[in-house]
């Protein structure tokens, strides 16, 4: 029973598409060139198992604002993996991200090596700008809330995040709050 998953659409000219196709707990990611309908598979991970369900949260497939290439950021054996596949130099790069337990979403800012990343951290879900070139990660925020499904825009000229919060308020707290035990 195979499932189709569009995890990320295309790329911001319009020329590529990807998407994940997952089986059982297996999945395979595919890049296809939209005027050429060819399609490549860039990726694959997961594992069948009867006693565990799969997690259809990864992988997680976010292009860069220029430029061709994808960012696929899956988990195995409890250690987040980031393979970037750059479509125009036809290369691939792997990197173990150790910061968090899990990631949420992501997506490039305008800088192809910067990524805002919803992650967890200590218990905690917030906003993170990751360095895919050197693997530091700049914690933006640092609240009781979880912040997820970050966006990187351009707003009149700003660059600015949009996510989503199970917060109360309009607010965003930079410190953190230690009312809550």
């Amino acid at each position: 029973n195979t499932a189709f998953g569009l995890a990320s659409g295309c790329t911001f000219d319009g020329k590529y598409i990807a998407y994940a196709a997952f089986d059982g707990g297996f999945y395979k990611v595919f890049v296809q060139d939209v005027l050429t309908k060819k399609t490549k598979q860039v990726s694959k991970g997961g594992f069948r198992s009867d006693q565990y369900p799969f997690d259809k949260n990864y992988p997680i497939l976010t292009w860069t604002k220029s430029g061709h290439k994808l960012a696929i950021i899956s988990e195995k054996k409890d250690i987040i993996r980031l393979k970037q596949v750059d479509l125009d130099k036809h290369t691939t790069t792997k990197n173990n991200i150790i910061k968090f337990k899990r990631i949420y979403g992501a997506d490039f800012t305008n800088n192809p090596n910067l990524m805002v990343v919803s992650g967890q951290n200590k218990g905690q879900t917030d906003l993170y700008l990751y360095n895919t070139a050197n693997t530091n990660a700049t914690q933006l925020n640092n609240d009781i809330y979880d912040d997820l499904n970050p966006v990187s825009v351009n707003w009149n000229g700003n660059d600015a995040v949009l996510f989503s919060s199970n917060r109360i308020e309009n607010k965003f707290y930079l410190e953190s709050i230690d009312t809550v035990l």
